[in-house]
């Protein structure tokens, strides 16, 4: 066992970690870049992959990413990874969650309820 030094222990007790620790993703994810763009996680990325091959096979029209819209009767906002654009026009929605959250639940029933937009999860 090693003994800390007493910076150490001040920088733990001030910050709750040891100074040059780095402190994880608080869901576990990996933050990854593809092809110039960063993402969230490992699995929102392989999500825009497949979306981007869709796109390239004329299977959609487009995919956007990171929609941003105000929450109905409210000055937050919640922000929908994925926008893809069927070929016969319809808009689907979409978001890569490895964990649900009540806090995100509830802003998607509001987007729901508020503006009639289903989101899908990946």
């Amino acid at each position: 066992m090693t003994r800390m030094s007493v910076e150490e222990f001040k920088a733990l007790q001030k910050t709750g970690r040891i100074s040059g620790q780095v402190r994880g993703a608080k869901y576990g994810n990996n933050r990854c870049t593809w092809q110039e763009e960063e993402f969230a996680s490992e699995r929102e990325r392989d999500a825009y992959k497949a979306f981007k091959l869709q796109e390239l096979a004329g299977e959609i029209r487009a995919v956007a990413r990171e929609i941003s819209m105000r929450l109905p009767g409210s000055r937050r906002r919640i922000r929908i990874d994925f926008l893809v654009v069927e070929k016969d026009g319809r808009h689907r929605w979409y978001d890569a969650k490895g964990i649900m959250t009540q806090a995100w639940a509830l802003k998607r029933d509001l987007v729901r309820d508020g503006y009639g937009i289903l989101i899908e999860l990946i």
